[in-house]
Order: structure tokens, then sequence, then C-alpha cells
């Protein structure tokens, strides 16, 4: 019988789980039918409200102009002699992304109209521009901003057409960028972030002797080529660049690029990316064995040590995949440059190209609302935009204390003197 009613009862909790659950799926049905009911409503309410102070706020714009423009008008006819007033217009003044419409008084002397300043400034097209852009930089779609304003009760002036010329004015942060002066960039960094098939932007952050860091540069190609990086290198050189420190990933033509255009600056080749590079050389029977020696090379104690275990890594790379093995020799000495920094943020900070990914992964914020890229002078213009927006929001990078320690960093060649006398 215990048995009988174990089963039983068994049997019945879930029964009663099973009751339980349709019960409570149908009571969060009804829950979320009230939800969205609710929901609909507070939006409902929430844009009336909206509307309500924009219109407020218009009243109190267009109030606020007629006041001073009267006393502009006042002011003018007293000062210039045969000025009287001429009337009045329709005309506007702006107030955020709004325009309230307000009448304009109108001012003649000598059968010639005379400019009101302080209308002038209260239309003020540049404020209009940079209300767009922080919008735009914010998320907000071109082609939205007529809906938006729609909603706030003012849509003139707002059309998708107007608004896009405001995307224009991205050039001009472009400009700002590719004219910096470089001559206290104490450490680049360089890699490639792809946007679309075939466009290729070269993003370059400089550190400075403060640790303060931020975007330096951008090049747009096809891919990371040869003459794209000659481009780069001569361009970071005409704008007085002599720093302390590369660190690029493990792309040929950037290290090529370096040793025509800085052959006296040390580079470090990114860890991150030898790290997988190497992995996906070996493959998962041998990955974590992989993963292990690279992480002792690159946490060495010191550099003699460090090479010694490099070497030793490369014979035995050269046993399971002669691939592999010749990818490693091209660019380990390169890879542990950073191991002679004894600051241990500062070498870890300094020995790959996340710097560069983490700036960007905040600017993709930004510059996912695109969803074509026309040409490569759009990329370049809102990655520029995008990067001033985000800079005040960068911190200096960890170590910065101990940035000093660059200056005293050498070269760290295939066939240097460190790696003689290791092997």
């Amino acid at each position: 019988m215990r048995v009988k009613l174990g089963k039983f009862k068994k049997f019945f909790g879930f029964f009663n789980r099973r009751l339980g659950g349709r019960q409570e799926t149908r009571t969060m049905r009804r829950i979320s039918k009230r939800t969205a009911t609710v929901k609909g409503q507070s939006q409902q309410s929430i844009q009336q409200q909206v509307i309500g102070e924009e219109f407020l706020l218009a009243q109190a714009m267009a109030s606020y102009a007629s006041k001073v423009l009267h006393d502009a008008v006042e002011q003018i006819t007293g000062k210039i002699v045969g000025a009287q007033s001429w009337g009045r217009e329709a005309g506007f003044v702006r107030a955020g992304l709004t325009r309230v419409p307000v009448e304009r008084p109108r001012i003649r002397a000598g059968g010639k109209e005379i400019e009101i300043p302080e209308y002038s400034k209260m239309q003020s097209p540049a404020a209009f521009t940079e209300t767009c852009r922080r919008a735009i930089m914010g998320g907000l779609a071109t082609r939205s901003f007529e809906k938006v304003g729609e909603a706030l009760g003012s849509a003139k002036g707002l059309s998708k057409t107007t608004v896009s010329r405001v995307s224009k004015s991205f050039a001009k942060d472009f400009e700002k960028l590719m004219n910096q002066d470089l001559s206290e960039i104490v450490a680049v960094l360089i890699d490639g972030i792809y946007f679309s098939k075939g466009l290729c932007v070269i993003a370059a952050v400089g550190v400075n002797r403060f640790g303060v860091k931020g975007v330096v540069g951008l090049w747009a190609g096809e891919t990371e080529s040869a003459e794209v990086m000659k481009t780069v290198m001569s361009d970071l050189k005409d704008r007085n660049l002599n720093p302390k420190l590369f660190v690029i990933d493990g792309a040929k033509a950037p290290r090529a690029a370096i040793g025509k255009h800085f052959p006296w600056v040390p580079v470090q080749r990114c860890q991150v990316h030898k790290r997988r590079n190497i992995i996906d050389h070996v493959g998962p029977s041998n990955a974590a064995w992989a993963h292990l020696q690279m992480s002792k090379i690159f946490k060495a104690e010191s550099l003699s040590a460090a090479l010694a275990l490099g070497n030793n890594f490369e014979i035995e790379l050269s046993k399971i995949n002669e691939t592999a093995a010749r990818s490693w020799r091209e660019a380990f000495p390169e890879t542990i440059t950073v191991l002679q920094i004894r600051e241990p943020e500062l070498r870890r900070v300094l020995s790959s190209t996340n710097m560069i990914e983490s700036i960007f992964s905040t600017i993709r914020l930004i510059t996912g609302r695109v969803k074509r890229w026309r040409n490569a002078n759009q990329a370049l213009y809102w990655t520029s935009g995008g990067f001033f927006r985000i800079q005040p929001q960068l911190r200096r990078i960890r170590g910065f204390s101990a940035i000093k320690e660059l200056d005293g960093l050498k070269q760290i060649g295939q066939d240097g003197p460190e790696k003689k006398q290791a092997a």
C-alpha cells in the first residue's frame, strides 16, 4: 500500500504541477494583455505629456523671443539715424530640434533692410546642427527625425533630406582628426577594422606621455595591404610622429611599412592574435598544450627566460605542425618586446591591440545604426564623429605612471643578440 500510495502521490504531484503550470500560463497571458494595455495608455499619456511640455516650451520661447526682438528694435532705432520700424513678417526661432514660429520685426534705414543680430542668433543654424549631431550620435536614425518631430508637435524642418545634410558635418571631425600633431605620442597601436566586405578601416590609436589614449588616424582600403600601410606610415611620419613603441597584429604589411619608415622603433606583435593563430594551426587536440606553453612565454620573469622558452616551443611545434612553427618563428621575438617593461599593468595593456577593439566596440554602438556603407568616406566620417563623441569618456591606460619605461625599450629581432645568446 505504501508503494501504491507513493506512486499516487507522484502522479498527483505531476498532475497538480501541470494544472498549476497551465493556470499560471493563463494568468500570465492575462497579465501580459493588461500590461500591454496599460503600457499603451502610459505611452500615449507620456507622449501627450511630452507634447504638452514642448508646447509650453515653444510658448515660453516665443514670448522670450518677442521681448528680445522688441528690445533690439528699440536699441537699433535709437542708435541709427533714420532707422524706423517697418512692420512684421512670419519667422521662426529654434529651441533644440523645434522651430518656434514668431513674428520677425523689420527695420529699414535709407531704403535698406537692417539685419537684427539677435534674430540671427536665435535661429542659430550651428546650434541646430550640433543638436542633430548629438541625436544622430546617440543612435537616432535620420529617417526617424520627422517622426520624432511629429511626436514632439513640431516636424517642420526635420525632414530626412534636411537632417542628412548634418551628416556631412562629420567630415570636419575627420579633418580635425587627421590634422593632429603627434609629437607627444609615445606608443602607437595599429589594427584593421572591417566594416563590410571590401571595406577595411585602418585605425591608429596613440598614447601620450600622460597615458591619455585616443584615435590619431583613420585610413580606408580594401584590406591591410602594403600600399595602404605605406600611406599610413608616411602620413604618421609627416605629422611629427616619433614613438617609442609600435603595437601591431600579425599582418606582414604593417611590419614591413614600420621597418621602412620607422626602422629604429621597437615593435610588439599582438599576443592575442598570435595565440589565436597558433591554436588554429595545431588543432583542438594540442590547443590546451599550446595555450599553456605560450602563457609561460608571455608571462616569463625575464626576457632571456622567455627567449629560451620560445625557442623550445618552436622546436616542439615543428614536430607537430611545421606551418605553425613557421608562423611562430616569423613573429616570436617581437611578441615579448613588452617584457622589458617592469610595470605589469602597462606591460599587459601594450601586449596586444585590444585597446583598439575596446574603443571601437563603443564606436560601433553609434556606427551600428548605419544599414549600408555607401563608400569609404562615410565609414571614415562616422567613425571620426563617433570617436569625438566618446573621447571625454576615455580613461588613461593602466600603469601610465610607468610610461617612462618605454624610453628604454630595445628592438628584439630574429637575429638579435638576445636570441643568439638564448640559443
